[in-house]
């Protein structure tokens, strides 16, 4: 849903650089609502209970690479979120 939402967005500003259509559509927020609320869909179904405990293992809080690593382990999660970026 989210891929076909992102070529027709820039299919329309290629196609038709300058016209209202594009104009209108680019200056919606409606194309941006719809795919921050798939990445966050996609974000929510890539998080499990202990990834934050990953992440932020140390003392201090700060990320750590191995659950960064875990968080991309799921691969239809991890490009889906690739695309959408």
């Amino acid at each position: 849903m989210s891929a076909s939402n992102d070529i027709g967005l820039l299919s329309s500003e290629v196609v038709a650089d300058m016209a209202f259509t594009t104009k209108k559509l680019v200056a919606s927020s409606i194309p941006y609502m719809v795919l921050g609320t798939v990445y966050a869909y996609l974000l929510y179904l890539s998080w499990t209970p202990e990834t934050i405990r990953l992440i932020f293992a140390s003392k201090y809080w700060l990320p750590e690479l191995p659950g960064i690593a875990k968080m991309f382990s799921s691969e239809i999660t991890t490009l889906a979120s690739a695309w959408i970026h």
